[in-house]
């Protein structure tokens, strides 16, 4: 298997946001249960409020953890694809940084099926980081560089979408559940890599139904 070299880092968000001094994060909004209804325009992405919902005001500082937790449905998702500005709020307001950048992997692993995972890498051209091969070789994905997403096993396809959080260079890491489909092992890796991102400062904010001892905030919908 080749060695390879990448891009520039990146970070994520479709919106401007007011500075809060001292803060990473500053939420106060109304998450709801609802359906996301995406327009042509980023900015006119909009959530649909489906009757029921919930009230939810918390900060995050660096070198915090925040755990999203709720049963199925609560919202979870939503809440986070809010916070990485991919979409927005019925009401209520988020103030993050204007400076700050992000990097948000959800459950779909936004990887194109027909490419290689090297493909998809080059592609993405978010890589800077010196130690991509070794993230490759630790998640036993090296081998597979040049087999096509769609024919790798879901837990491969996890662990190549978390590439974009090893490789990370971003203020605020936005996940969720990204344990499920790893193997104990792998959770195990990624558990520590999270662990390390904190003392370096970073806010993390993520859902999970596993356990994932990171000494969080919890915030429950």
């Amino acid at each position: 298997t080749k060695d390879f070299n990448t891009g520039d880092n990146f970070g994520i968000g479709y919106f401007q946001f007011t500075t809060s001094r001292n803060k990473l994060l500053k939420l106060r909004c109304s998450a709801a249960k609802g359906y996301l209804n995406p327009a042509k325009k980023r900015s006119n992405l909009k959530i649909e409020v489906n009757a029921h919902v919930q009230k939810i005001n918390f900060e995050a500082k660096k070198g915090e953890s925040i755990h999203i937790k709720g049963s199925n449905g609560s919202g979870k998702t939503t809440l986070l694809r809010i916070i990485a500005g991919i979409c927005s709020t019925s009401n209520g307001e988020i103030i993050i940084d204007e400076q700050i950048s992000k990097v948000m992997v959800g459950h779909s692993n936004a990887l194109k099926d027909y490419l290689t995972l090297k493909e998809n890498i080059l592609m993405d051209g978010s890589f800077d980081i010196k130690d991509t091969n070794l993230f490759l070789e630790s998640l036993n994905l090296k081998n597979k560089l040049e087999l096509k997403i769609g024919n790798l096993s879901f837990g491969q396809r996890k662990k190549a979408s978390l590439l974009k959080v090893f490789n990370n260079n971003s203020d605020l890491i936005i996940l969720d559940e990204p344990c499920v489909g790893l193997d104990a092992k792998t959770q195990i890796y990624l558990i520590e890599f999270l662990k390390k991102e904190l003392t370096k400062g970073k806010t993390i904010v993520y859902s999970s139904h596993i356990d994932m001892d990171l000494d969080s905030i919890e915030v429950c919908l």
